[in-house]
């Protein structure tokens, strides 16, 4: 027997699904100096909350959410592209409205079974800020320790 889905589940299923889609659409349609804070590896966000994480294990549980909502969310894809890097965009702003810095980090890994030019690379965040949860890894997909960090950051590109 299915057990009955509440509504408010359904309510968070659609804000991560709207997310995620929005996500899509921004890195898509508006060009890069528009979303270079967004994608900058190293570099946190500002809070937009003061709300302060007291229990480490009331936040994680909270995050688990959190994070099963956007993965359900990701698999009703239609015709966006919800991929690690929106899903970590998606959850970092999430954080962000909870109190929680994050920075953006980008892996790559050689792909073997693709031949070996072929690399693939993931996104995921950690957490800076508060101290209690400071260095969590946050990795929607848990594919993080499959990849080596890239290390530095993001190179401007100008064209004239």
């Amino acid at each position: 027997m299915r057990r009955q889905i509440t509504a408010g589940e359904v309510a968070r299923f659609l804000e991560a699904w709207i997310r995620l889609a929005m996500a899509d659409v921004r890195l898509r349609v508006l060009p890069y100096r528009y979303n270079r804070r967004l994608l900058e590896p190293g570099v946190p966000l500002e809070v937009s909350s003061s709300t302060a994480v007291t229990d480490s294990s009331a936040f994680e549980k909270r995050l688990a959410s959190m994070l099963r909502d956007v993965n359900r969310a990701a698999h009703r894809q239609l015709f966006f592209n919800m991929s690690c890097l929106r899903k970590a965009i998606v959850i970092r702003e999430k954080l962000r409205n909870m109190g929680v810095r994050t920075v953006l980090v980008y892996g790559a890994k050689q792909n073997q079974e693709a031949g070996p030019a072929c690399v693939s690379t993931h996104a995921w965040l950690e957490v800076v800020a508060p101290e209690q949860v400071k260095g969590m890894v946050i990795d929607p997909s848990s594919l993080s320790h499959q990849f080596s960090r890239l290390k530095g950051r993001a190179r401007q590109v100008h064209r004239k």
